[in-house]
């Protein structure tokens, strides 16, 4: 059986380190076979909203989108996303970020307009 840590924290509230609490779970008869990430550890990776798109000038394949990541910052990302609409949250790459897959994440001119991150799908996090 798999348990998540966090959702067993929630029901026990403890200040053990995970590897303790493995430990403790395991001599009190609960067998911690494994401990393992659900996802890989990113950086530079934040939750954004959409604020606004329009469609690319250049390509109408692409959008761009107006993206509010907190603290009152904007950023102008372009995007092919099909799904991607005013008002969802969605994660951002912010520049320097290194996704899972190993893509550094640059400014970039995209047809003319500049990209200032990427939208992330799940897949692109290693989800």
């Amino acid at each position: 059986m798999i348990i998540s840590e966090s959702w067993l924290r929630e029901w026990v509230k403890t200040p053990l380190d995970t590897q303790t609490l493995a430990q403790r779970l395991t001599m009190g008869g609960f067998e911690v076979s494994s401990i393992s990430p659900v996802a890989p550890p990113l950086e530079g990776v934040v939750v954004g909203e959409i604020l606004s798109l329009v469609t690319h000038p250049s390509a109408e394949r692409l959008k761009v989108c107006q993206v509010g990541i907190g603290k009152g910052k904007m950023l102008e990302i372009v995007c092919g996303a099909a799904n991607a609409k005013a008002g969802i949250k969605i994660p951002v790459a912010l520049i320097g970020a290194i996704l899972p897959n190993g893509t550094l994440i640059k400014e970039a001119n995209i047809q003319g307009v500049t990209s200032a991150g990427m939208l992330c799908s799940a897949a692109e996090l290693g989800l």
